[in-house]
């Protein structure tokens, strides 16, 4: 066995920056993107809408392809907190303070969610919010065995949906939704309002609508997935072929977790939250509720995450490896910084550049979305290698 290999692991840091950038298309098209479409909740009255109003797929193509930006964001979360937390304790670092960090930290993040309401026009109440309580939660969760936790993950996204349905707390869609109890909003279920008495500045009205829309459980259920691997990632690393290992790893479960999407799909609607197929095109194949995430969401989209990880494993021995500073490696590495910024600057572009007011969306087609993405990216990239380059040097 070769000696442990305790580098960065850069693999990870290409994912986290590939779908940062995949999520800036997605945020690009709700300020641009005039043509574009979210046929993903049931709750949001999605169901039999029609996936190509304008005769072409790419509307809905431009939102799916986005689908892979949170579960994978929160997969790798997972994965952080138990490389991170290895790091630290075997540094001498003590398990209890650790899970002061991590209680923390998540904290910091749900508090950090209300600096995006001026982004989004509204309260709304995403991922963050998920990251937040599911590290909080951690600082108890990496303590049992990851058997436990990993089993206790794959039985909830499984079983989930029959047990909200049994315990009649299935909602109807449409609108503005009241759940049986706020805990169904925090934990289970999306809502939506417009507020009777809105905040309000000079007379006006501040962010007259609150979303919920990343509600806790099945988000910290994919980064507890996320947990375990990392827990692999620990046990695997500084082997010799660790990075054929771990290729062959993902590639595995990406392509187990692909496969069960397809049963899944074939066997009828369960699984997807409500949000029945109304046709047998192949675009309401690919029309998964993703709020709250449901069990074939998370297969299609951890699959697939895990068929892109593979590969990275792989060039991650190469020259490419050695690449420090391009926008992918960039992002990846000051994802929270990118993230509390990108849709400033992206509404304040819309708003200046092209007059598109708050909760406006613009006159442009899906296009838009990647043009748009693409200039925010380059924008903030120096920003963000500037910010990477004076946290290390703090460290």
């Amino acid at each position: 066995m070769a000696k442990a290999d305790h580098g960065r692991l850069i693999a990870l840091d290409w994912m986290r920056g590939i779908v940062m950038v995949l999520m800036t298309v997605d945020h690009a098209s709700h300020v641009f993107n005039g043509a574009g479409i979210s046929p993903d909740s049931y709750l949001f009255g999605a169901i039999g809408e029609d996936l190509s109003p304008d005769g072409s797929p790419w509307a809905f193509l431009t939102r799916w392809v986005t689908h892979l930006c949170a579960p994978t964001f929160l997969f790798l979360a997972g994965a952080s907190v138990a490389l991170s937390a290895a790091a630290r304790e075997r540094r001498g670092v003590r398990a209890w303070r650790v899970d002061v960090h991590l209680i923390l930290r998540g904290l910091l993040l749900v508090l950090l969610e209300g600096w995006m309401f001026a982004a989004w026009g509204m309260q709304t109440i995403q991922v963050l919010y998920a990251i937040g309580v599911s590290l909080a939660a951690m600082a108890f969760l990496r303590h049992l065995p990851t058997w436990l936790t990993v089993g206790a993950a794959g039985v909830f996204l499984v079983l989930g949906e029959a047990a909200v349905v049994a315990a009649g707390l299935k909602p109807q869609p449409l609108g503005v939704m009241d759940p049986p109890g706020p805990w169904t909003t925090a934990w289970l279920l999306p809502r939506f309002e417009e507020l009777a008495e809105a905040p309000n500045w000079l007379g006006l009205p501040l962010f007259p609508f609150r979303v919920f829309t990343y509600p806790a459980a099945g988000w910290m259920a994919i980064l507890v997935l996320g947990h375990g691997f990392g827990r692999w990632l620990i046990g695997a690393r500084g082997t010799v072929g660790f990075g054929r290992r771990a290729a062959r790893f993902c590639a595995g479960w990406g392509a187990a977790f692909l496969v069960a999407f397809v049963i899944l799909r074939s066997a009828g609607d369960y699984g997807n939250y409500w949000l029945d197929r109304t046709d047998d095109s192949w675009l309401r194949w690919l029309q998964v509720s993703k709020y709250p995430p449901s069990l074939a969401f998370t297969l299609l989209e951890l699959g697939i995450a895990g068929l892109l990880l593979a590969p990275l494993w792989l060039l991650q021995g190469t020259r490419l490896g050695a690449l420090r500073s391009d926008p992918v490696t960039v992002l990846g590495q000051t994802a929270l910084l990118y993230y509390l910024l990108h849709a400033h600057l992206l509404r304040l572009a819309g708003l200046w550049g092209f007059g598109i007011p708050l909760m406006d969306v613009g006159p442009y087609g899906p296009a838009s979305a990647w043009i748009g993405a693409a200039g925010c990216v380059l924008a903030l990239w120096p920003l963000c290698a500037g910010y990477r380059g004076w946290r290390g040097s703090r460290r």
